[in-house]
């Protein structure tokens, strides 16, 4: 098992892993979490307490309200090809919720070519989200095509954005701000004390680029 370096923000935590085939965690609890993985490579095989199990593959997500506690197991089961995924760890309103589970395959997410595809929103939002979360926290993700390719991202006054570039390399540009070049791997944070909305560009460096960002209230 890889772990990357982590990416903390206000609310939890963002972490990068790669599982080696044939490897993976025993049955372990948790509570009082709000947990969202994002399959990007490989197979990932999930057992729980509720009674779930099934695999998922890439571009897919996962979600589980931990609340009053969850026991549950993940792995790689494949022979030969190692599993990566994100995983973010987000603190919920509030504690002792009952546990839930959804998930959402996506397999190589076409939908998301070249314009953003909101899987996470908060369980009071109307946005058309793959899943919800007990917080106020909106996670999308976008596959960037060729070189070149270029898509903004609105957020407004008192927000916070956290992103990371899963493939590839992006510039980040905000108006008023120096480009960023941020490579496979990189997080940044920006945050906005603005009385108006602000625009995020993200354009692809050197071919396709694979990209996630996180944008939530200021804590």
């Amino acid at each position: 098992m890889i772990e990357y370096p982590s990416l903390e923000f206000s609310m939890g935590l963002m972490t990068t892993d790669l599982m080696q085939p044939n490897r993976g965690f025993e049955t372990h609890p948790h509570s009082n979490m709000e947990i969202v993985t994002y399959v990007v490579d490989g197979e990932l095989t999930h057992k729980d307490s509720m009674g779930i199990s099934e695999n998922l593959g890439r571009g897919s997500i996962q979600f589980m309200t931990t609340g009053t506690e969850v026991r549950h197991s993940e792995y790689n089961d494949d022979d030969e090809t190692p599993l990566r995924f994100i995983q973010m760890w987000i603190t919920p309103r509030k504690q002792g919720l009952k546990p839930n589970y959804c998930s959402y395959r996506c397999g190589r997410c076409s939908e998301a070519k070249d314009k953003w595809v909101q899987m996470v929103s908060s369980m009071e939002s109307e946005a058309d989200a793959k899943a919800r979360v007990n917080q106020d926290v909106n996670i999308y993700v976008t596959e960037l095509s060729e070189a070149g390719k270029k898509l903004d991202l609105d957020f407004g006054p008192d927000r916070q954005v956290y992103m990371m570039v899963i493939e590839r390399s992006v510039t980040v540009d905000l108006e008023g701000a120096s480009a960023a070049k941020l490579n496979q791997q990189d997080g940044a944070e920006i945050v906005s004390k603005s009385a108006r909305t602000e625009k995020l560009g993200f354009s692809a460096v050197e071919g396709p680029a694979h990209v996630l960002v996180v944008e939530m209230a200021l804590a």
